[in-house]
């Protein structure tokens, strides 16, 4: 991808365009690292009982969306189709949801993107 032509391996965790996603994330994502309108970012929503998290999955990367209780010990989110899976050719989006279960409203989750 060209836009990361300009960015070496130093500058892997900084964020020049002030989106909220450092410049590795953004070419995991797909994204521009010098426009803070283009960047990557899950949705997590709460309706009828559900917790959904959606995201965009651009082609050819890894998924996992983990949970944790103290942002310090992460799991698998036991959900049907977690990990997504990313099509080769295709950006897709992953939609995955189950019902809201006692602790999750002090649960945090998080989603792994890798090549």
């Amino acid at each position: 991808m060209i836009l990361f032509d300009q960015i070496d391996d130093a500058q892997a965790s900084e964020d020049p365009d002030h989106d909220g996603n450092v410049n590795y994330l953004e070419f995991l994502t797909f994204t521009n690292p010098f426009d803070p309108s283009d960047f990557w970012q899950p949705q997590v929503l709460h309706s009828n009982g559900d917790v959904q998290v959606a995201f965009p999955m651009p082609p050819s990367r890894r998924y996992e969306i983990q949970v944790s209780n103290d942002l310090e010990n992460w799991q698998t989110w036991e959900v049907p189709v977690n990990p997504p899976v990313a099509d080769d050719l295709e950006e897709i989006q992953a939609d995955t949801q189950r019902p809201v279960r006692q602790g999750d409203m002090d649960a945090f989750l998080r989603v792994c993107v890798t090549k």
